[in-house]
């Protein structure tokens, strides 16, 4: 059990660092990267999927066991890898500048139920914004 978590850890951690900085170890990485940049899907778990298949095919000639081991190390092997690549964080930040702000501020509770932080600006130079 030990071996499983803490081999996912350090593997994670591997790869995390070597996608970061511009390198892959095999194929599931490439795939990863690929459908990624397509769909937005997370790296790590485009990794997961990859190998859960893999490990269930091979589940079927090694024991269950040894699988189940190995899809628990790809679990913490995913997470970290996607805690390397994309940080601690996770949140989206979006700025939005409008002359309905009232309108806007509902439309945003309304539909997407998130907090909102307001700015209060004044206008500046250009077409509409100058005296």
């Amino acid at each position: 059990m030990l071996i499983s978590i803490f081999g996912g850890l350090f593997l994670g951690a591997g790869i995390g660092l070597a996608i970061k900085n511009g390198s892959v170890l095999d194929g599931s990485e490439i795939l990863g990267i690929f459908l990624n940049e397509k769909t937005g899907i997370s790296i790590g778990l485009i990794i997961f999927w990859f190998n859960v298949v893999l490990f269930l095919l091979a589940s079927l000639l090694f024991s269950i066991e040894v699988a189940m081991y190995s899809v628990l190390t790809y679990i913490i092997t995913a997470k970290t890898i996607d805690l390397i690549l994309e940080g601690f964080e996770d949140y989206v930040g979006l700025m939005i500048v409008t002359e309905k702000s009232k309108e806007m501020q509902i439309a945003l509770l309304k539909n997407i139920g998130q907090g909102l932080t307001i700015y209060n600006g004044s206008k500046g130079y250009g077409s509409q914004g100058g005296k």
